[in-house]
């Protein structure tokens, strides 16, 4: 793939204002650092030797920080359209978050006491007040005003609303409405239900969403929002590849995924709120990221746990007859098989139980919501203990260690589950499976239907970055420390 193809792909899967806010974003926080640090100790420092392009120290650091902090932005939602929409709520976010920004700063400079870190509180001070001065002018009146004249100019993403549902009809409605803030032009409908040609709500149906690869190309479209109610979930993850492959993204609003947008703090078109799926990560850096993350991760673990392993594995080996480890085949990425490891919490020979084996097909199967599908009287004593506190789960660091597994990602299966589950389902396998993931967050809680499961991996897979396992990797150890692991 060339770089232009990749940057073109990029472009495409990113919102237009997202990266108009976060490339203005980064360049009033590190221009700001820079004009601050010049004034504070001019006309002793230079902060960049423009023939050598060589930056001091101290900048080269907080061109680091501001990227980071785009970061915290991010989790802020700060790039999130609800925020833009109010201007009384997007300026105490913005508050808030340049202060933690500030505070962090601060504490980095107090506990590393390093010399890339500028030690002047004036000039922490002064980047801080600028920043936010910049930013939120930027923000609450430039960003604005841009954003109508785009508008006026017609320069709105182009999209198609996939299913002329009476949300789909109230979409379309408020989008043609409000179009100065919405940002979206609804070209047309596509309908199994309704003929090609047909109004509905001042737009027409162009066709149906099984030609949309023709009808993209046609209409010059450039995204789609999902609100189809009369589909299944197979014909819902169809429809969300096709946008995927087109335009790099898809929003969805409908009743099949109603579980993301319930749980997962959805971001709105207007009030509508709404998942966005994108392509899978193929980029080398959010690859070798996460695989830095999970080396680290799993490496300090089993240090640190290590004392505690072997205690559970002598208690195993005194309570009951059998291997302290229990390993199985299970299903990773694309339906490879690997070794998976953990400690024995059940009697020798239990994997083989047919009425646990038949109550998880139905699960699967039937969509049934249950809890873990054991057979109580085959955990033993110490099992118990193991399983209420993810004890058994500790050998799992060494899949990860040797790359079967991630520290986040969904839940490794048996071969004869895997085989079970539906086409759709078996895309949250993209992936590495996880010792943990949004399933664990929320089966915990309750009772889901498997769908939910796959569904929350299926999300995770489209969306996955650095801040949400971070955000995984906490709910997992509050699961775990309240004694719900075993739930």
């Amino acid at each position: 793939m060339t770089v232009r193809t990749r940057i073109d792909r990029w472009l495409q899967r990113h919102s237009r204002s997202v990266l108009y806010l976060a490339v203005t974003d980064f360049l009033i926080l590190f221009g700001v650092f820079g004009v601050t640090l010049r004034l504070r100790f001019m006309p002793r420092i230079d902060i960049i030797d423009v023939p050598q392009l060589h930056l001091i120290p101290s900048a080269s650091f907080f061109l680091v920080y501001s990227l980071l902090a785009l970061v915290l932005f991010n989790e802020f939602r700060l790039y999130q359209r609800r925020t833009w929409l109010t201007p009384a709520m997007h300026l105490l976010i913005l508050l808030k978050a340049m202060a933690v920004a500030l505070l962090v700063y601060m504490v980095l400079q107090y506990l590393t006491k390093s010399r890339i870190i500028v030690e002047s509180r004036l000039v922490a001070a002064a980047w801080a007040t600028a920043s936010f001065l910049l930013l939120a002018f930027n923000r609450l009146l430039l960003f604005p005003a841009l954003w109508h004249w785009a508008t006026r100019s017609h320069m709105e993403r182009r999209v198609a609303v996939i299913g002329a549902s009476e949300t789909g009809r109230t979409f379309a409605r408020r989008m043609r409405n409000e179009a100065s803030r919405s940002g979206l032009d609804v070209v047309g409908f596509l309908s199994k239900l309704e003929p090609a040609g047909k109004e509905i709500e001042g737009v027409p149906c162009l066709g149906t969403w099984l030609e949309i690869s023709e009808l993209a190309a046609q209409h010059h479209l450039e995204g789609a929002v999902v609100t189809a109610e009369n589909v299944t979930h197979q014909e819902l993850m169809d429809i969300a590849e096709d946008c995927v492959r087109l335009f790099g993204w898809v929003d969805i609003h409908c009743s099949r995924a109603e579980c993301l947008t319930l749980n997962l703090d959805p971001d709105t078109h207007l009030d509508i709120p709404f998942v966005r799926l994108r392509g899978l990560p193929t980029g080398p850096f959010v690859l070798a990221g996460k695989r830095a993350v999970d080396l680290v991760g799993s490496i300090a673990g089993l240090a640190l746990l290590f004392p505690l392993m072997l205690v559970t594995a002598v208690a195993i080996k005194l309570t009951s007859p059998g291997p302290a480890l229990y390993i199985s085949e299970r299903v990773g990425r694309g339906g490879r098989p690997f070794r998976f490891y953990k400690f024995r919490s059940m009697r020798v020979g239990s994997d083989r139980d047919g009425t646990r084996s038949a109550a998880i097909l139905r699960h699967i199967k039937d969509d049934e919501p249950i809890q873990k599908a054991v057979n109580r009287a085959n955990v033993t004593r110490v099992g118990a203990f193991i399983r209420k506190w993810a004890i058994d789960e500790i050998p799992q660091l060494f899949n990860v260690l040797k790359g079967d597994m991630s520290l986040v990602g969904p839940r490794p299966v048996p071969r004869a589950d895997y085989e079970a589950e539906d086409p759709w389902q078996k895309k949250r396998f993209d992936i590495k499976p996880g010792c943990t993931g949004l399933w664990k967050l929320f089966a915990s809680r309750d009772h889901i239907p498997f769908s939910h499961t796959a569904l929350y991996d299926i999300y995770y897979a489209r969306n996955m970055s650095l801040a949400m396992d971070v955000y995984i990797l906490l709910g997992t150890v509050r699961v775990v420390l309240t004694g719900r692991a075993d739930v």
